[in-house]
């Protein structure tokens, strides 16, 4: 450590860099964030592009500094001129997403280009979902596809479900190519990918490939739920409580939707919430299926949030209230005007309520529409 920090006084760049992380980290010496970062920032008015970029970091994510998009950009850009592959891609993550200077498409593109050039993996991803979306550019799927393989032989885990999702889309020219895309859930399946897993049971579930075996993909499903995979558990819970596809077996569903709730898997809590509100296969409970439908709707669950309207309406599990009722219906309503039994528990409401207390309802589901989906899209 002496030597180290006498290099660093001589003015020898890699050591002030590794010094700064001793200090940073407590490594050898007593942690001393301050000084870390004044090293840090000695070592990048040097030129040193890794002290450039991690201080870049901090700055991007508000560690050890004040969060300062604008900071971060002008490291990220100062490494980029040295064509580093990770500050090639943060300076195009800066143009995308607007941070720390406007949203420029063009720019990203050309950065993130430059980057995934040199290989850096996480520019493949960008990409691939530039023009899948058609972000700026004139959207293809077959390019995104070109950048989702590098990043899949790159050993990004989750590259096969971006590479199934193309697959499956049925968008040119690949017309739903199944067989392609379970080679590919099946490269998922031998690096651990549990979602890979459970798409792929799926697939042999639902025979959609040539050599698709039933029995193979409920071994799949089932191991992908041992992993809490919450989709498997969502699956296997409903399957067992259905019966159709595999033997009813009421308390392996309730287990496995227990699972997958305690998991916040969403469908899985409004179908326990519907359990207990009715008191199938077992004890009814209406405190516990208004707790399930009240953390199922707050998620935009339209049945849960119909459900919730109808506990509010009766004051079963809840102090009966019209006016939230109606609040939870309007919701409820708001992905499908046509659906009958919400519409008559909401004109129902209608006609319960005064005009004071309705016009306070629609200004309360309005509120809550806008808040819950600005939660949902952040």
């Amino acid at each position: 450590m002496q030597m180290l920090e006498q290099f660093a006084k001589e003015g020898k760049v890699n050591s002030m860099y590794e010094l700064a992380n001793c200090y940073l980290k407590g490594d050898g010496v007593e942690t001393n964030i301050t000084l870390g970062l004044k090293l840090l920032e000695k070592a990048a008015l040097h030129k040193h592009t890794e002290a450039l970029i991690k201080l870049g970091n901090f700055y991007f994510e508000g560690k050890y500094v004040s969060r300062n998009y604008q900071v971060a950009l002008k490291r990220f850009m100062a490494a980029a001129k040295y064509n580093n592959s990770e500050a090639l891609y943060k300076v195009g993550l800066c143009y995308k997403q607007g941070l720390g200077t406007l949203v420029n498409y063009k720019k990203a593109l050309e950065y993130f280009e430059k980057s995934a050039n040199k290989g850096y993996y996480l520019s493949y991803l960008a990409l691939g979902q530039i023009y899948e979306k058609g972000e700026g550019v004139v959207g293809s799927q077959s390019k995104a596809l070109y950048y989702y393989r590098l990043l899949a032989y790159s050993n990004y885990s989750d590259a096969y479900n971006l590479i199934t999702n193309i697959l499956l889309s049925g968008a040119e020219p690949f017309s739903s190519d199944c067989e392609e895309a379970a080679r590919w859930l099946t490269k998922g399946v031998q690096q651990n990918n549990y979602e890979c897993y459970y798409r792929l049971a799926k697939m042999h579930i639902d025979g959609m490939f040539s050599i698709a075996d039933f029995n193979t993909g409920i071994n799949l499903m089932t191991k992908a739920a041992e992993e809490n995979n919450t989709n498997a558990l969502y699956f296997l819970a409903s399957a067992y409580k259905e019966g159709k596809i595999i033997q009813k077996n009421i308390s392996k569903a309730i287990n496995y939707c227990q699972k997958a709730a305690s998991l916040n898997h969403i469908k899985a809590t409004t179908m326990l919430g519907k359990m207990f509100y009715k008191g199938e296969d077992v004890e009814q409970n209406l405190v516990t299926a208004y707790d399930l439908f009240s953390t199922a709707a707050q998620n935009n669950d339209k049945e849960a949030q119909y459900y919730l309207a109808l506990l509010y309406k009766d004051g079963d599990g809840v102090q009966q209230s019209y006016l939230d009722a109606y609040v939870w219906s309007v919701l409820a309503l708001s992905e499908n005007n046509n659906a009958i039994d919400i519409r008559n528990l909401r004109d129902f409401l209608i006609k319960n309520l005064t005009s004071t207390q309705l016009k306070k309802a629609q200004l309360l589901a309005i509120e809550k529409f806008n808040r819950l989906n600005v939660e949902l899209s952040a």
